[in-house]
C-alpha cells in the first residue's frame, strides 16, 4: 500500500496490519497531486511541482525523478513497464518505468479525454467528450481503433468481458461490443 499524505509525505506500509516500511518527505513545501500509482516494484506519484517521481517499494529509494515537458492532467497509470498518462498539451505520453521514467512515445490528441486512460491487456482506451474512443497499442502508441458513439462521452471506457461500458452527458449508460462497434446493450440512468 502506498499513499500520499497532505502534509508532503508518501507512506509505503504493508497491508498485512498497516504498519508503515518506509516513509519519504517529499522537498520543501510540496506535497502531492493525485493519487500514488503502484507498479510491481515502484511507487510513482506526481508532485505538485510537476515532477514525476519513481519510488523503490522495497527500499523507498526515489529510482528516478523526471518534470515532463508538459504538466500530466490526471494521474500517471502504470501498466507493462510503462507509465502512462495525458498531458496539459493533449498527448498521451508513456515513458518507461523502469529505466529512468525515459519517454518511450506520444501520441497527439484532437481533444482532451473525460478521464484518465483505461488500460485492457495491450489496449489503452480513451473517451473523449465528442463522443469518441480511442484505442491505443501500449507497447509502441500505434492506434489500433477510433469510432464514435452517437452521444457526448461523461466517463472513461471500462472494460468487462465482452463489451465496453461508458457513461453519456444525457445520463444512459452504454454496452459496446469492441469489435463491431454494436450497442449491446443501454440503460437511463
Amino acid at each position: 500500500l502506498a499513499v500520499g499524505l497532505r502534509n508532503g509525505r508518501v507512506a509505503i506500509a504493508s497491508i498485512n496490519g498497516g504498519e508503515p516500511k518506509h516513509v519519504r518527505q517529499l522537498p520543501g513545501l510540496d506535497e502531492l497531486d493525485g493519487r500514488v500509482t503502484l507498479s510491481a516494484s515502484l511507487a510513482i506519484y506526481l508532485t505538485r511541482e510537476g515532477v514525476l517521481s519513481a519510488q523503490s517499494l522495497a527500499t523507498a529509494r526515489v529510482v528516478w525523478s523526471q518534470r515532463p515537458s508538459a504538466r500530466p492532467i490526471f494521474p500517471p497509470i502504470v501498466h507493462s513497464s510503462r507509465v502512462l498518462f495525458v498531458d496539459e498539451r493533449n498527448r498521451l505520453v508513456a515513458m518507461d518505468a523502469n529505466a529512468g521514467g525515459d519517454p518511450i512515445w506520444s501520441m497527439q490528441l484532437a481533444e482532451t479525454p473525460v478521464d484518465e486512460p483505461i488500460v485492457d491487456g495491450r489496449i489503452v482506451r480513451l473517451a473523449v467528450r465528442s463522443g469518441d474512443i480511442i484505442a491505443i497499442d501500449v507497447i509502441d502508441g500505434g492506434t489500433l481503433d477510433r469510432f464514435r458513439v452517437p452521444s457526448r462521452l461523461a466517463t472513461s471506457v471500462v472494460p468487462v468481458p465482452g463489451a465496453m461500458l461508458v457513461g453519456t452527458e444525457d445520463g444512459r449508460l452504454l454496452a459496446i461490443e469492441p469489435a463491431s462497434h454494436r450497442t449491446v446493450w443501454e440503460y437511463d440512468l
